[in-house]
């Protein structure tokens, strides 16, 4: 496992998770959504009608308990010879649809590159509902944040999260062409989950023809940090 993560950048493991934590995260998905204070991602990151849920751990046991998995901290721990701790959970009801990105744009860690993605399926997921789409051995790939496509910090212009990332998501574009890296769609079935390097390329799959955005696709993103850090950003 340790060598396949290491050359791929990502690794789907079984969580053997019972119905009643599957149930009891998505009824708490769903109580989210009636909620008035409930946090979604801002509008430029929504590629979808389905909104998506954001740092609902805050809020949910059932949620929260879901990054605290035995097995994930277990299997992080042996990954990265250090202690995991999340930081940030994300809730999809449906497809996302986002393009290719890094986390790295998002947040990241000095040292770099001590941070991992583990999204986990609440029910089967695959092309037909929107899986993830990843760029296998990306991880190993330059690192790209704002200041490395010579573009200023989002906070520093007006509207600039949604204006500079639109140019990193078309600069990605370009990348995969330059390139010529392939994608994978990635399909896990319930319980399991898809652990991903900090660097590693994802984003929603979307297969015209094939995907169905109305459909639901039940799934827990959850972000960690590991300890030793000198800072986390």
């Amino acid at each position: 496992q340790c060598a396949s993560y290491h050359e791929n950048g990502y690794l789907v493991i079984d969580l053997n998770l019972s119905q009643e934590i599957i149930e009891s995260v998505i009824v708490d998905m769903h109580k989210a959504l009636e909620r008035e204070n409930t946090v979604f991602h801002a509008e430029h990151f929504q590629y979808t009608e389905s909104r998506r849920i954001f740092e609902e751990w805050k809020n949910s046991d059932a949620i929260r308990e879901l990054t605290l998995n035995p097995t994930v901290l277990k299997t992080l721990g042996v990954l990265y010879g250090k202690e995991a701790f999340p930081f940030s959970t994300i809730n999809f009801l449906k497809g996302s649809d986002q393009p290719l990105h890094s986390d790295v744009i998002h947040f990241h860690t000095v040292p770099s590159l001590w941070m991992c993605g583990v999204w986990v399926a609440l029910e089967d997921v695959g092309e037909f509902n929107g899986s993830l789409k990843i760029v296998p051995g990306s991880h190993r790939w330059d690192l790209y944040e704002y200041h490395n496509l010579n573009l200023p910090h989002p906070d520093e212009i007006e509207n600039g999260e949604a204006v500079n990332y639109r140019k990193y998501e078309h600069f990605l574009v370009e990348l995969l062409k330059a390139k010529g890296a392939p994608s994978k769609n990635v399909t896990l079935k319930k319980g399991q989950a898809l652990i991903w390097a900090a660097n590693m390329l994802h984003g929603g799959c979307n297969v015209p023809g094939v995907t169905d955005f109305t459909r639901t696709r039940y799934t827990q993103a959850n972000h960690y940090f590991f300890g030793g850090c000198e800072q986390y950003y």
